[in-house]
């Protein structure tokens, strides 16, 4: 029941690949998920308690962000 796809990207989620996150403890947060949203969402009802993720530093993309 996902607002984006109605669960077409859920239902084909892959969850083999890992998710990215962005470390923003220095921000006050622990994460922010940059990719990887419907792959969690699957592995969650599937019951996995561990997963793999590709965690990157603000400053390591800031030059490839775009402003809103």
């Amino acid at each position: 029941r996902c607002i984006c796809c109605k669960g077409a990207r859920y239902k084909k989620a892959n969850t083999s690949y890992p998710g990215i996150l962005l470390d923003q403890s220095s921000y006050g947060r622990a994460y922010t998920m940059i990719d990887g949203k419907h792959r969690m969402m699957k592995m969650i009802a599937d019951g996995d308690k561990s997963a793999k993720f590709y965690v990157l530093e603000y400053d390591d993309i800031k030059d490839k962000l775009r402003p809103f």
